[in-house]
C-alpha cells in the first residue's frame, strides 16, 4: 500500500522465513533478504538501490543539450550514428567490449586478454566463437558512425583506431596526456579546457556496472580534480573571480 501511495519508496522485505516471498512481490518490494543477513547480500541490495537512485536521477535531470561527440561516456553511455540517432546494441556484451575498446582506444588489445575479461567461464573454442561474433558486430555498428573509427586485426589481437574526438572519454584523456607532458610550461590555455571540464559527469558509463572501468573512473577523478585546481588558480591570478566560481 505505501509503495502505491509512495512510488519514490523502495522495499527490501526482510525475514527469517522463506514462505513469505510472496508477500514481498504483493507490495512491491525489490528485493527479499532471508536471516542471517550476509555481507555479500547487504551489498547487493545497496547495489541495487544506487543503480534505481541513479536512475532517477538520470529521469528527473536529462542532459541539458546532446553532446557534441558522437560517443559520451561521462555520466551515461550513448553512442550515434551519422544522424545523430542513437544506436541500438544487438547485445550487452558487444557494447561492453566496445566500452573497454575505447577505454584502451589506439592501444594493442590481446584476444587472451579479452577472453579472461568476458568469458573466463567457457572452454577455449567456445570463448573465441564468442569474440569472434562479438567483433564482428561491433565492426557493423563502427561503420554507422562518424568519423570511420575500426578495429584492425594484429599479431592475435585488435585496436581501435579512431580520432581522439570521437568521445568526450577519449577527448578528455589525451588532454590529461597533453597537460602532463607541458607540466613545465607556464602557457596555460583555460578556453580550451572549458569544454572539456565542464563534460565531465559521473558514473563513467552511466548506470552500467562495468567492473573493469573502476580504476579508469577512479584515474579520471583524480585528474578532474587537479585539472579543477589548475583554472581556480588560473582565475585566481587574473583576478577573474567570477569564472572561477562558475
Amino acid at each position: 500500500k505505501d509503495a502505491d501511495q509512495k512510488p519514490d519508496l523502495w522495499i527490501v522485505f526482510l525475514t527469517a522465513y522463506s514462505h513469505y516471498a510472496v508477500n514481498a512481490f504483493e507490495v512491491g518490494a525489490i528485493d527479499y533478504l532471508m536471516k542471517p543477513v550476509m555481507k555479500d547480500d547487504l551489498e547487493r541490495v545497496v547495489k541495487r538501490l544506487d543503480k534505481l537512485g541513479r536512475r532517477k536521477q538520470e529521469r528527473a535531470n536529462p542532459q541539458k543539450e546532446q553532446s557534441t561527440f558522437p560517443v559520451c561516456c561521462f555520466g551515461c553511455f550513448d553512442v550515434r550514428d551519422v544522424r545523430q540517432q542513437l544506436i541500438k546494441w544487438p547485445t550487452k556484451r558487444t557494447e561492453e567490449v566496445f566500452a573497454y575498446f575505447l577505454v584502451r582506444q589506439g592501444k594493442y588489445v590481446s584476444k587472451w586478454e579479452l577472453l579472461e575479461l568476458f568469458w573466463p567461464e567457457l572452454e577455449e573454442n567456445r570463448a573465441l566463437n564468442n569474440l569472434y561474433n562479438t567483433i564482428y558486430r561491433i565492426k557493423k555498428v563502427l561503420r554507422l558512425m562518424p568519423l570511420s573509427p575500426q578495429i584492425q586485426k594484429m599479431n592475435g589481437g585488435y585496436i581501435l583506431e579512431a580520432k581522439r574526438k570521437l568521445s568526450d572519454l577519449g577527448q578528455f584523456l589525451e588532454f590529461l596526456e597533453v597537460m602532463k607532458q607541458n607540466k613545465g610550461n607556464t602557457d596555460f590555455s583555460a578556453e580550451a579546457s572549458l569544454s572539456l571540464f565542464f563534460s565531465y559527469a559521473t558514473p563513467l558509463f552511466g548506470t552500467r556496472d562495468y567492473f573493469w572501468s573502476l580504476h579508469v573512473q577512479k584515474y579520471a577523478a583524480e585528474e578532474y580534480g587537479k585539472l579543477c585546481h589548475k583554472l581556480l588558480l588560473h582565475y585566481y591570478e587574473k583576478n577573474q573571480f567570477a569564472k572561477g566560481e562558475e
